[in-house]
């Protein structure tokens, strides 16, 4: 796993992207948050990006929150018919 490896993670509403970006930066967790990314879909247009390397603090803070978190998703670069693009795995 690289150290600037990025997740994403989906939720319901702006309302639950809100609520777990406190919640991590409560915890001195670093998240961004940015619009969902086009691949993955979601009823939000908001996400949180956090660095991989943090998955396991991050998924315990968002399941002792109210936060409604649909998915975590890791990125990864994929050469796809000759141009650089995002990818998604699921988590």
């Amino acid at each position: 796993m690289k150290a600037d490896a990025l997740c994403v993670m989906l939720f319901a509403s702006i309302h639950d992207v809100m609520a777990a970006e406190r919640v991590l930066k409560r915890r001195d967790l670093w998240c961004d948050m940015i619009p969902t990314p086009r691949q993955l879909s979601s009823d939000c247009g908001m996400a949180l990006a956090f660095r991989e390397e943090a998955l396991a603090a991050v998924k315990e803070a968002i399941e002792q929150s109210t936060a409604d978190c649909r998915g975590i998703f890791r990125e990864r670069k994929a050469e796809a018919a000759g141009r650089l693009g995002k990818m998604f795995d699921p988590l």
